[in-house]
């Protein structure tokens, strides 16, 4: 989903928040009002790239992982030695011995 994507779908709700923080308010200028308007935007963007970020940071280590664990299998599965797996894949020993005991 792209920047634009996230704001179409989301300006409904930005722009209803930022009348519940100008009602909440004492601010008359309309300067004022469009700074804070401004302000609330960037940061409720720079908050969803930032919830983004933190996904792919925490799915990468665990797609990677899975992808390791599928290797192992096909290791195990070709005959290959424990000790083999573990310096190709990474995952410690007793991963794989119990992923040997699985199949």
């Amino acid at each position: 989903m792209t920047l634009q994507e996230i704001l179409e779908k989301y300006n409904a709700t930005i722009e209803q928040n930022i009348q519940n923080l100008m009602s909440d308010s004492n601010l008359t200028d309309t300067a004022d009002k469009q700074r804070i308007a401004e302000v609330y935007k960037a940061g409720f963007i720079q908050g969803f790239q930032e919830g983004i970020q933190e996904g792919i940071g925490k799915g990468k280590p665990e797609g990677m992982s899975e992808a390791m664990i599928k290797v192992a299998i096909n290791m195990l599965q070709q005959g290959l030695s424990i000790q083999n797996i573990v310096a190709a894949t990474g995952l410690s020993a007793q991963d794989i011995r119990e992923l040997k005991g699985d199949f």
